[in-house]
Protein backbone atom coordinates (compact mmCIF):
# COMPACT_ATOMS: atom_id res chain seq x y z
CA UNK A 1 0.00 0.00 0.00
CA UNK A 2 1.41 3.53 -1.33
CA UNK A 3 0.73 4.94 2.14
CA UNK A 4 2.03 2.37 4.22
CA UNK A 5 5.22 2.31 1.86
CA UNK A 6 5.36 6.28 2.59
CA UNK A 7 5.33 6.03 6.14
CA UNK A 8 7.99 3.92 5.63
CA UNK A 9 10.44 5.32 3.44
CA UNK A 10 10.19 8.86 5.81
CA UNK A 11 11.49 9.21 8.64
CA UNK A 12 8.54 11.35 10.22
CA UNK A 13 7.51 14.60 10.84
CA UNK A 14 9.92 17.12 9.69
CA UNK A 15 10.77 19.83 12.34
CA UNK A 16 10.08 23.45 11.49
CA UNK A 17 13.29 25.71 11.81
CA UNK A 18 13.48 29.23 14.04
CA UNK A 19 12.15 31.85 11.48
CA UNK A 20 11.07 29.88 8.72
CA UNK A 21 7.88 30.35 6.76
CA UNK A 22 5.20 27.39 7.56
CA UNK A 23 3.22 29.02 3.94
CA UNK A 24 6.43 28.74 2.15
CA UNK A 25 8.21 25.75 2.24
CA UNK A 26 7.04 22.81 4.92
CA UNK A 27 4.14 20.31 3.80
CA UNK A 28 3.24 18.29 6.86
CA UNK A 29 2.47 14.63 6.17
CA UNK A 30 -1.24 15.06 6.49
CA UNK A 31 -0.91 17.98 3.53
CA UNK A 32 1.03 15.56 1.45
CA UNK A 33 -1.64 12.48 2.10
CA UNK A 34 -4.58 14.59 1.79
CA UNK A 35 -3.06 15.25 -1.73
CA UNK A 36 -1.65 11.78 -2.70
CA UNK A 37 -5.26 10.48 -2.21
CA UNK A 38 -7.03 13.59 -4.35
CA UNK A 39 -4.53 12.86 -6.89
CA UNK A 40 -5.67 9.00 -6.54
CA UNK A 41 -2.11 7.70 -5.79
CA UNK A 42 -0.38 8.61 -9.57
CA UNK A 43 1.36 11.28 -10.95
CA UNK A 44 -0.77 13.93 -12.60
CA UNK A 45 1.45 13.67 -15.23
CA UNK A 46 2.26 9.91 -16.57
CA UNK A 47 0.14 8.00 -14.39
CA UNK A 48 2.66 6.26 -12.55
CA UNK A 49 2.29 5.23 -8.86
CA UNK A 50 5.57 4.84 -7.67
CA UNK A 51 7.91 7.46 -6.10
CA UNK A 52 5.74 10.15 -5.81
CA UNK A 53 6.46 13.41 -4.94
CA UNK A 54 4.53 16.67 -3.96
CA UNK A 55 4.93 19.18 -6.71
CA UNK A 56 4.09 22.77 -6.65
CA UNK A 57 2.26 23.78 -9.69
CA UNK A 58 3.55 27.50 -9.30
CA UNK A 59 6.90 27.39 -7.91
CA UNK A 60 7.84 28.94 -4.25
CA UNK A 61 10.18 30.95 -5.76
CA UNK A 62 8.04 32.39 -8.02
CA UNK A 63 5.65 33.40 -5.35
CA UNK A 64 3.40 30.57 -5.37
CA UNK A 65 2.19 28.95 -1.28
CA UNK A 66 1.73 25.62 -0.42
CA UNK A 67 -1.80 25.82 -0.63
CA UNK A 68 -3.71 22.12 -1.56
CA UNK A 69 -4.93 24.10 -4.73
CA UNK A 70 -1.09 24.97 -5.86
CA UNK A 71 -0.02 21.16 -4.59
CA UNK A 72 -0.23 18.36 -7.50
CA UNK A 73 1.13 14.54 -7.61
CA UNK A 74 3.96 13.92 -9.36
CA UNK A 75 6.39 11.04 -9.86
CA UNK A 76 10.11 11.84 -9.23
CA UNK A 77 10.75 12.02 -12.58
CA UNK A 78 8.40 14.28 -14.15
CA UNK A 79 9.00 16.45 -10.84
CA UNK A 80 12.81 17.10 -11.68
CA UNK A 81 12.00 17.46 -15.45
CA UNK A 82 9.67 20.32 -14.42
CA UNK A 83 12.18 22.21 -12.61
CA UNK A 84 10.73 25.32 -11.73
CA UNK A 85 9.00 26.05 -14.53
CA UNK A 86 4.76 26.78 -14.07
Amino acid sequence: MIVVSYENWHSGPREIKPGESQKKRYISDAIRLRIFKRDGYQCKNCGINKNLTIDHIYPISLGGTSEDKNLQTLCMSCNSSKGANV
